[in-house]
């Protein structure tokens, strides 16, 4: 039996088949989070992806957006075209990371990526979760919301109503831009989600004074998603996941706020854990 894991971010794609004993791995540059994604493109990159690894026995499908009804029922119908024949699951992103992070117990999981939720269970089972309302609600302390947000000041500085930071000249290095002016058009662009929230590795790396001021209020939104999802749970066990998390300063101003919390970071890729979880289960 082939068991194919997949997990769908707001920036990379990334799949494995397990049979039992390895795995096969595949990663695609590609942003297929359910809310921006055209079906069209979905379909396309699950061709692409089943050229590359074969048709799975069964498959397990860990998606941003896959909550809402109404993308799950767009991503199931995209896996019914390309895998027809295939044993399905869909789970949410944070789902995904959260059976990789907690086969066993019961947890906290914070994904602060190019989106950014919380998510949890308590002893007996039962999930609780604060943020995970899309970029034009909520994402607050992603990767989308900390470049956004240094965006927004970036243009506040060119109407004359704040002074000048160094991040700014950073900026548009970064998207190759000669205005200020210009970063309002970021938004037109198809993959305006994770062409915005890729600033955010650069800006911690040397953080200006404004980035520090914007990664302190970060951390504090996140924090209160956390403590109030921790609260729901009744767990002291705390997973740290996303693109946010590499940056060290970033993390730690996380892990200070919980200090009687045991907080662990996952960098790992989640399709290998989904697919051998539900390889194992059907075995049974």
């Amino acid at each position: 039996m082939k068991v194919m894991g997949i997990d769908g971010g707001g920036t990379l794609l990334s799949a494995s088949i397990f049979d039992g004993s390895s795995f096969e791995k595949e990663t695609f540059d590609f942003s297929s989070n359910l809310s921006v994604v055209q079906y069209e493109n979905l379909v396309e990159l699950l061709e692409n992806l089943k050229s590359h690894l074969g048709v799975p026995d069964a498959l397990v499908a860990s998606f941003s957006g896959a909550g809402d009804p109404v993308r799950k029922a767009t991503l199931e119908r995209a896996l019914n075209d390309v895998f027809p024949n295939s044993y399905r699951e869909i789970i949410t992103d944070v789902e995904g990371v959260y059976r990789s992070c907690f086969p066993e117990g019961y947890g906290v999981v914070v994904i602060a990526g190019t989106g950014s939720v919380v998510y949890g269970k308590n002893s007996e089972g039962e999930p609780s979760r604060a943020g995970g309302w899309g970029h034009l609600f909520d994402d607050e302390g992603s990767a989308f919301w900390i470049s956004k947000e240094l965006i927004r000041y970036a243009l506040k500085h060119r109407d004359g109503l704040i002074p000048p930071d160094p991040i700014f000249q950073k900026m548009l290095d970064h998207f190759n831009l000669n205005s200020l002016e210009s970063l309002a058009n970021l938004q037109l662009s198809g993959d305006f989600k994770a062409k915005i929230a890729s600033f955010t590795e650069i800006a911690l790396k040397d953080p200006s004074p404004l980035v520090f001021t914007i990664i302190k209020e970060a951390s504090e939104l996140l924090s209160e998603m956390i403590s109030v999802v921790l609260k729901k749970t009744g767990s002291s066990r705390i997973i740290l996941s996303g693109g946010c998390f590499k940056s060290p300063l970033y993390s730690r101003k996380i892990i200070e706020k919980f200090p009687d919390s045991d907080v662990e970071i996952f960098n790992d890729r989640t399709d290998l854990y989904i697919a051998r979880e539900l390889f194992q289960r059907l075995k049974r």
